[in-house]
């Protein structure tokens, strides 16, 4: 289980609504962390609240329908979605490895995951980089995924609409993406690119994947917008 939200990782996130530095509780150490209280932009002064060692940015109000769709769907899923891919493990495989690879070198690095779900990406990317900030809208998924982490180092798990977050500019090594195929318009899929781009040092490295419109799927006619077959969650095929 993860101990809390580090203080030293507040510096890399911001305030959702004018980009201000978040500020931790009065008394905490710099080197401690946050398991529940709130947290202040020193700009707007508005508060967001840490919850089990998550932070909390996510405003469900703001949520288109569809994203609000898929939230719903996401947090009743949450505490079976590992045993669920495990029945798909060699797409699951297919997926990973290569994205992982993709990231490569990690040690010593600076990393943002955005839809970090359950942690199929995270546990192994904490071991790997030297500091982690995973993102999700999922509260469930996110409190799945902190039994997982346990003493996992420097990781600091965000619960937030990564088309409307936002994050120390130029602050990271790398970027990763696994939900660029579930947002649903052009104008999300532009926002989480634009946040990646601000994101990342000059020499960063962004990686992503996505649902491939192959063979299989263009002998089936299926359409690149279209729904998965439990829960109807929208996703593109590229």
């Amino acid at each position: 289980m993860v101990a809390g939200f580090p203080v030293a990782l507040l510096e890399l996130v911001r305030c959702t609504d004018d980009g201000g530095a978040l500020a931790a509780p009065p008394g905490a150490p710099a080197a401690g962390v946050v398991v529940d209280g709130v947290v202040r932009c020193a700009r707007c002064r508005r508060e967001y609240p840490v919850r089990a060692g998550i932070l909390r940015l996510l405003d469900q109000t703001a949520l288109d329908g569809e994203s609000a769709h898929e939230l719903r769907l996401r947090e009743a899923a949450a505490d079976g979605y590992d045993e669920d891919m495990s029945r798909v493990r060699q797409f699951d495989v297919m997926e990973r490895l290569p994205t992982l690879a993709a990231l490569e070198p990690l040690r010593d690095s600076v990393v943002l995951e955005l839809g970090c779900g359950t942690g199929r990406f995270t546990v192994e990317l904490a071991r790997a980089c030297r500091t982690l900030l995973a993102v999700d809208f999922s509260g469930a998924s996110l409190a799945v995924l902190a039994a997982k982490l346990g003493d996992a180092g420097m990781v600091g798990l965000v619960q937030a609409d990564v088309t409307r977050l936002a994050v120390a500019p130029g602050a990271f090594d790398r970027v990763a993406s696994t939900l660029v195929s579930n947002l649903p318009t052009r104008a999300h899929r532009e926002a989480m690119l634009r946040l990646a781009a601000g994101a990342l040092r000059e020499t960063g490295t962004f990686v992503f994947s996505t649902h491939h419109y192959g063979v299989r799927e263009r002998l089936r006619r299926l359409a690149r917008d279209g729904r998965y077959d439990a829960g109807g969650i929208y996703r593109r095929l590229f």
